[in-house]
């Protein structure tokens, strides 16, 4: 089985594959289920345009993976969250996701994984830094 698709009740697209790291809270090891963010919020942790970002929501929406809640800090604002059968989907999903992110640089040596974590991290630094 692909990951990718998986079987029809948990099919994800190769176009939405970076919507995986949504479940995996950013603050905290709260349940899947459990992890809420903004649009914004999530727009800067997948490092997506915000047009890119609305475009695969509205897929999984209408796929039933995530749904918007209310922002109790913001009545203007929404949240989004997966929904219980769409936590269930990203649960079943997120260890093949898991795995492939590993088999990308299990054929590096120790000292060139830690190299490579130390280059990542100054270039996301400065990204951060550019976009403030």
């Amino acid at each position: 089985m692909n990951w990718r698709y998986g079987p029809s009740t948990s099919r994800i697209f190769p176009s939405q594959e970076g919507i995986l790291a949504f479940p995996r809270p950013p603050r905290g090891n709260q349940p899947i289920g459990e992890s809420r963010l903004s649009h914004g919020e999530l727009t800067s942790l997948l490092l997506f345009t915000g047009p890119a970002t609305t475009k695969r929501l509205r897929r999984l929406e209408a796929g039933g993976w995530i749904q918007r809640t209310a922002n109790p800090a913001d009545g203007r604002g929404v949240l989004l969250q997966p929904t219980p059968d769409g936590a269930r989907r990203f649960g079943a999903l997120l260890p093949g996701y898991l795995a492939l992110e590993a088999s990308l640089i299990d054929h590096l040596a120790a000292r060139d994984r830690e190299d490579l974590t130390v280059l990542l991290r100054r270039l996301l630094s400065r990204w951060e830094a550019a976009r403030r």
